[in-house]
């Protein structure tokens, strides 16, 4: 029994060195993955993102502000921190995990939003957090019952990538099309086609808002302010032909408003602006493509030229 016992003993030994160094090395080549995903996350980890300007927000975010555009026309570094699938809970989180390794606290901080954008984030595009689950902000957040990752993920080699192709995914086979980003920034073309319109559905998106992420949205906007920021809370251009599929739009909007107006900062609402009329700019109802990211951020930069210097 002794000897048995001893045999799983050192089997177990073996298996958790084996299981260690792979766990290692899989998180090492994923880490070093060109896609924007992998690479935005390990600019902040790495403590690359010091510039005077950022972009918080969604895949709206991603798609929207060109920090190429934004620094020619401001003489300011730009850098877009906008994660696809996520809302303004994930967006506090990356700005969290951000100021704890940049050596710069930007001089204006834009936080783009949407309709969806005060309600909790799922697990969609979860795994690509994977590889970066020893983040101690990241973890705070991820191990709640809103996503998809247990203590288990974090404590045992290997079982965090159990289940996980789609990291494989982001990190070997580029199902993005987001390689070697500028500064977060990818340039994504494509006209307006018959399918834009099933990003947003069938006209019964509702706006949802959720009390604790408000509580959280302001209290980061305070903190942001006391670190010395300016913060603009932006909702980026929106096709016209799409704002009406979703209820409650205005009314969402007017409660960015409020909670602007509460801090004392500036919200821009481009949701009715002429922009949004010009279908040669969007690749589908929510984003824009290039052409209307170069435009959009150019109204960005004017306005902070005007406004913030």
């Amino acid at each position: 029994m002794k000897r048995f016992l001893k045999g799983i003993a050192l089997f177990l030994v073996i298996w958790l060195l084996i299981s260690s160094v792979a766990d290692i090395i899989l998180t090492k080549k994923i880490r070093q993955s060109p896609s924007r995903a992998i690479r935005v996350w390990e600019d902040v980890i790495n403590g690359n993102v010091n510039d005077d300007i950022i972009i918080l927000g969604s895949s709206r975010a991603c798609d929207h502000y060109n920090p190429e555009v934004i620094e020619k026309l401001t003489g300011m570094t730009c850098y877009n921190l906008g994660q696809i699938g996520k809302l303004i809970d994930m967006d506090i989180m990356r700005y969290k995990v951000f100021k704890t390794h940049t050596k710069h606290q930007p001089k204006i901080i834009i936080w783009d939003v949407h309709y969806n954008s005060l309600n909790h984030s799922d697990g969609w595009c979860d795994a690509v957090l994977t590889p970066f689950l020893k983040e101690e902000e990241i973890w705070k957040v991820v191990k709640s019952g809103h996503h998809e990752f247990s203590i288990l993920n974090r404590t045992i080699p290997l079982y965090r990538y159990w289940k996980k192709a789609y990291i494989y995914d982001y990190a070997f086979n580029n199902i993005q099309n987001d390689a070697n980003p500028y500064k977060g920034y990818i340039c994504k073309g494509g006209a307006l086609d018959s399918t834009a319109a099933s990003v947003i559905g069938d006209g019964e998106i509702k706006c949802v808002k959720d009390n604790s992420i408000i509580n959280s949205f302001m209290s980061t906007i305070n903190e942001m302010k006391a670190d010395g920021s300016i913060v603009i809370i932006v909702y980026s251009p929106f096709y016209y032909k799409g704002i009406p599929l979703v209820n409650g739009i205005d009314e969402i909007s007017s409660l960015y408003q409020e909670i602007a107006d509460e801090a004392g900062i500036t919200y821009l609402c481009f949701i009715n602006d002429p922009i949004c009329e010009k279908e040669d700019y969007f690749r589908d109802y929510t984003h824009m493509n290039s052409n209307g990211a170069d435009a959009f951020s150019t109204i960005i930069a004017q306005y902070i030229n005007q406004h913030t210097k």
